[in-house]
């Protein structure tokens, strides 16, 4: 609200601010330019009138009538405008009240506190309108980092979401090697049993063909015995034989 009067006090001023050209203007624009102004005034409260006139006095002021429209109030009025005029007009009013500012100080000293007025409510403005942008881009700076902590928090839940299926699938592949690991442990040393076990086995066997080839060769060394000595007991019997024939030959001749 006050921000609001104040600039309509803002817009009285440029008002007051404006170069007025009265010549070559004609008598029924002039009074419709001052009644326009009165019913701009008149819609105006009591405190954006007060404001605007502390800044424009000259607004607070009657103005000037001007010749043509001194004639023209010599002229009879209807009733209307009698009733009108006999009611107290809203200078007057305001005339009457106390200046905002002090009614002491000149026309010349209320112009410049005014126009300082002016400057402090404007910088005033500017400070207000530039604390709400920063606030504005503190809020937008606030939901930005909010959105890239929410964005991170995700990427998080993301990452930890993926290093749980991968510590679960590097957990399976570690399962599945450690079980083929054992299977060709168990396959090998069974392997292995068994190639000792046949290597076992062929050493007996061995063992047993030595342990034969020896007896064969014990009994190829008796063979051969037997058979010198046979040949040496046929000899001998062939020997006695032959000394048996002799003898019996001999015999009758010595008969």
């Amino acid at each position: 609200m006050a921000l609001a009067q104040a600039g309509k006090g803002v817009d009285i001023l440029l008002d007051c601010l404006k170069p007025r050209s009265i010549a070559g203007t004609t008598v029924p624009n002039k009074l419709s330019t001052r009644s326009s102004t009165l019913s701009d005034y008149s819609s105006l409260s009591d405190s954006q009138f007060l404001f605007g006139s502390q800044f424009c006095p000259e607004n607070s002021q009657p103005a000037s009538v001007p010749h043509e429209f001194g004639a023209l109030s010599r002229q009879p009025r209807s009733s209307q405008q009698n009733s009108q005029d006999s009611e107290p007009s809203i200078f007057t009013k305001y005339q009457t009240k106390p200046q905002l500012f002090g009614g002491d100080v000149k026309e010349k000293g209320s112009l410049n506190f005014g126009a300082g007025k002016l400057k402090s409510v404007l910088e005033q403005f500017e400070i207000n309108k530039k604390k709400i942008k920063d606030k504005h881009n503190s809020e937008v700076l606030l939901s930005f980092i909010s959105h890239v902590r929410e964005s991170l928090q995700g990427m998080q839940a993301c990452l930890d979401k993926f290093e749980e299926i991968l510590n679960s699938g590097n957990k399976s592949i570690l399962d599945g090697l450690e079980a083929i690991s054992k299977t060709l442990q168990d396959a090998a040393q069974s392997h292995y049993g068994l190639v000792l076990n046949a290597l076992a086995d062929k050493s007996q066997m061995e063992q047993m063909l030595l342990e034969m080839e020896q007896r064969l060769a014990a009994k190829d060394v008796e063979i051969l015995d037997m058979k010198s000595n046979w040949q040496l007991l046929k000899e001998s019997l062939e020997l006695l034989t032959a000394q048996q024939n002799e003898q019996h030959i001999a015999k009758p001749h010595t008969g």
